[in-house]
């Protein structure tokens, strides 16, 4: 599991991971992770926001793409 993140840290520059597994038995800071399975992806930078367009009545309004 670790050398996935190890590799995501070497080939991306930025990066995210999802960590998925079965609950096991609590310990004193948390629990055990049972059947472990880890994705790492390449995080990418968001497009530069539009520029704000002035619209009716002199209000400033944001045009945001997609979702």
């Amino acid at each position: 599991m670790f050398k996935k993140l190890e590799q995501a840290q070497e080939n991306y520059p930025m990066w995210v991971a999802a960590i998925a597994g079965l609950m096991g038995e609590k310990t004193e800071r948390g629990f055990v992770l049972n059947e472990p399975n880890i994705q790492t992806f390449e995080k990418k930078p968001k497009e530069a926001a539009p520029p704000v367009a002035s619209g009716s009545f002199g209000m400033n309004v944001a045009i945001k793409r997609g979702g």
